[in-house]
């Protein structure tokens, strides 16, 4: 495991902000060039990412979980194994390097959320419930 330092340890404190909780996600988002989402832990389903993805960013995450659900790798976003630290910085300097891979990721990532949306998801859940309750739209048994 990769012991935790301090970003003055590692050269980057005038790189790296450390925020705290933030109530407007927009504005904060609206200031990223792309968003990482780094856990070692596979996450069931990833908001984070989706938020990036709805604002354009590109994403670069690990592939496990949610997020390897959500993000076509190379498509809507860059996956990585997670605690594979090379290949996050590898996937990051792909990302630094490259603005139309940027745009191009970033525009895509803003059309698959679409699908999360809502009311689409809502529609998907009563699907699911009329199934298992064995019933059509409208409270009537299928048959």
């Amino acid at each position: 495991m990769l012991e935790a330092k301090r970003p003055s340890e590692l050269g980057i404190d005038g790189r790296v902000e450390f925020t705290g909780f933030r109530e407007d996600v927009g504005s904060e988002l609206a200031r990223l060039t792309c968003l990482v989402h780094a856990s070692v832990i596979p996450e069931p389903f990833g908001q984070v990412v989706l938020e990036g993805m709805g604002a354009g960013l590109a994403v670069v995450a690990t592939a496990a979980g949610g997020p390897a659900e959500i993000i076509g790798d190379g498509l809507t976003g860059l996956l990585y194994p997670p605690g594979d630290v090379e290949a996050l910085a590898n996937a990051l300097r792909r990302v630094a390097d490259d603005p139309e891979l940027r745009r191009r990721l970033g525009s895509a990532a803003r059309e698959r959320v679409k699908g999360f949306a809502p009311d689409v998801v809502a529609d998907e859940v009563l699907k699911g419930y009329e199934i298992a309750l064995g019933r059509s739209r409208g409270g009537r048994r299928a048959s």
